[in-house]
């Protein structure tokens, strides 16, 4: 589930944010004989701010922070491994319109 708010400053800036929150899960893993192991996820959420701001009407630049209060959690997890998401990351990028 995903709840966000933007909000335009002036003409030029604008700022936002999401928080992202996934619900834990169960993930099955073969086990002995025709049992499947069950071993559970726990939920997590993650706040995401950006930006954007607009010199003229066709050049603008956009930025964020995603994963702000560096949540740990998972990709994906099971029994044996795990991968971990990135504690934050930050983009900006510049566009152009001809």
């Amino acid at each position: 589930m995903t709840v966000g708010a933007e909000y335009q400053f002036t003409d030029k800036l604008s700022l936002g944010g999401n928080y992202n929150y996934v619900s834990g899960y169960d993930t099955r893993e073969p086990g002995e004989g025709f049992q499947a192991k069950i071993y559970k996820v726990k939920g997590h959420g993650t706040l995401d701010l950006f930006g954007r701001y607009s010199f003229t009407d066709y050049a603008y630049v956009r930025f964020g922070v995603n994963n702000v209060l560096g949540e740990k959690y998972n990709l994906r997890e099971d029994s044996h491994y795990a991968v971990p998401a990135p504690k934050q990351n930050y983009y900006a990028g510049f566009s152009y319109k001809f």
